[in-house]
């Protein structure tokens, strides 16, 4: 019986040693921050042609805070949005089995047409100063390559 309550109180030491104080698994402690977009190509669907469109997204910077509040700054119309983020990991069938995917959902107003202004960042690979993803439109793949703004 002392084994097992000892067993108990350590796992659940393990276990609450690994969530943040503020609930946030570590993929969504990665994403946290101040970002610029650094790269975004465009490619139209069974195309090998890729433009770019960083033009359309250099201005943005987008702030993920802990409380999955996302205020995304246009430095160059100086306007300011407030809007929402989620991370989701879906799985996604592969030709070896499974395989897990971080989802990034951003969501805001634009302030210049008073629409909601949406971006998916699929297949997101973060690491501590970059992010890239793909987001899949009607007509193509955008593919963004995002930096921490120090």
């Amino acid at each position: 019986m002392k084994k097992l309550i000892t067993f108990a109180l350590l796992g659940g030491i393990l276990f609450t040693s690994c969530i943040d104080e503020n609930g946030l698994r570590w993929q969504e402690q990665r994403v946290l921050g101040l970002w610029k977009f650094t790269r975004v190509n465009f490619s139209e669907r069974w195309s090998f042609q890729r433009e770019n469109r960083l033009e359309d997204f250099e201005s943005l910077r987008l702030n993920l805070e802990p409380d999955f509040t996302l205020v995304v700054s246009d430095q160059e119309r100086g306007t300011e949005s407030i809007g929402t983020w989620d991370l989701s990991t879906t799985t996604v069938s592969t030709e070896d089995g499974a395989a897990s995917v971080d989802v990034l959902h951003l969501a805001w107003v634009d302030p210049a047409t008073s629409e909601i202004a949406t971006i998916v960042l699929n297949d997101l690979s973060t690491t501590r100063n970059r992010m890239w993803a793909v987001d899949d439109r009607d007509l193509g793949y955008y593919r963004f390559r995002l930096e921490r703004v120090e």
